[in-house]
């Protein structure tokens, strides 16, 4: 049962509906309000969130209304305070994050102007980039603590299920994470020459990916496109590439929780296996050397810009879904959606009954990636990327 299905129920308590429905996933301006949504998800590790919710107030309190500049210059009879108030959590290592938080944030305001500021900039990232970035900036801030201060803040996806009736309010407030979905606008642009006629080729053939990440093999797979000849030199290519499905060499595991939160069943550990494919769409210009485009043997080369698709698949081990289930919160399924641009080259012989047979390579990288939720897996995902392929070309004439 994801956090939604249990708020939308009718004995869902209060605290719960209210942060569900009016703070969960919404964007935060407020450099305070942020900075205390931090504190809240630091003091949430190992207890749970209804216990952070109903001592907001007193965290508030607390904490000087969560004013950074205040929160900042705590001193050691502050600390002592904080660890004596019996409304907050009195741990040692929380207070004290929260006082050297406050002190990062403010080192981060002359370059960035405010902590909001520094999100901002610093977005789109993934998850572990995020996480590292954190650490690397303030204390306390493990991934899913990461993963929740983000989620909850908007700058990540998955804080509501798409089903949600809060889903649709949350988008109308433009999230920082559907931004990039907005951003995204790739054009390829497809000229025919405007001489005295147009030349068309098809190309397809078999393709080859290797991810430059240990422990993952190559992708095999088949590509279909066109090419463009403004000249003899030079060309305009789109092409698609499918690169078939293949399973991490690596399994782990996942707790499936009781579909009936009142039973005494323990959580069921299930195994996962995920798996996951490369659809690729690329385009860009070619320089051919030697022969040309049309006759014998040519070398070529040139630039490109892709857009990737990856579809991950959890493929879980065997658990009774009569007594558990696996949220969407749980789940490693999803899409990996990417921007990327490379350098490509390769060799190719015509002959003018046979057509055109050719190999080439790519190396490619991607810019930036946003996987459709925070929990998709990406054992299998690379940035970095070699595609080779070999295939066939044939010539299409149209006379003016």
């Amino acid at each position: 049962m994801s956090y939604c299905d249990y708020c939308l129920k009718e004995d869902a308590k209060q605290v719960h509906i209210d942060y569900h429905n009016n703070w969960y996933g919404f964007p935060i301006d407020d450099d305070n309000v942020l900075f205390g949504r931090l504190i809240m998800e630091i003091n949430q590790a190992g207890l749970s969130w209804e216990t952070i919710l109903n001592k907001e107030d007193n965290f508030k309190m607390a904490y000087s209304n969560f004013n950074i500049k205040a929160v900042a210059h705590y001193d050691e009879d502050d600390r002592t305070r904080l660890l004596s108030d019996s409304g907050i959590i009195r741990n040692k290592l929380k207070v004290n994050a929260a006082i050297y938080n406050a002190k990062q944030i403010l080192l981060l305001t002359p370059e960035f102007g405010s902590f909001k500021s520094w999100l901002d900039k610093n977005h789109p990232l993934s998850l572990d980039e995020w996480t590292k970035l954190f650490r690397k900036t303030f204390k306390f801030v493990g991934g899913e603590i990461v993963n929740e201060f983000l989620m909850s803040s908007g700058y990540l996806p998955g804080a509501h299920v798409k089903s949600c009736p809060i889903f649709d309010e949350v988008k109308k407030s433009n999230p920082k994470w559907m931004e990039n979905m907005k951003n995204i606008l790739v054009i390829f642009v497809v000229m025919l020459s405007s001489s005295g006629f147009g030349q068309v080729s098809f190309t397809g053939g078999a393709s080859m990916l290797i991810p430059f990440k240990q422990g993952v093999s190559p992708y095999g797979g088949f590509h279909l496109g066109l090419e463009i000849p403004r000249d003899d030199q030079t060309t305009l290519y789109g092409r698609f590439t499918h690169h078939f499905s293949q399973k991490s060499q690596e399994e782990f595991s996942l707790y499936a929780a009781p579909i009936d939160f009142n039973s005494n069943l323990p959580y069921a550990l299930v195994s996962v296996n995920p798996s996951m494919n490369y659809n690729m769409i690329e385009g860009g210009m070619r320089y051919y050397i030697g022969n040309g485009f049309d006759f014998g043997w040519a070398g070529y080369g040139g630039s490109n810009l892709m857009l990737i698709l990856n579809k991950v698949k959890g493929n879980y081990g065997n658990y009774d879904e009569s007594l558990y289930e696996l949220d969407d919160v749980s789940r490693v399924d999803g899409s990996i959606f990417g921007v990327g641009a490379g350098l490509g080259g390769g060799v190719k012989y015509s002959d003018a009954r046979l057509g055109t047979f050719y190999f080439d390579l790519n190396l490619n990288y991607v810019i930036f990636a946003i996987p459709s939720s925070t929990n998709v897996s990406s054992s299998l995902y690379s940035p970095l990327i070699f595609n080779f392929n070999l295939g066939y070309r044939r010539d299409i004439l149209w006379n003016r």
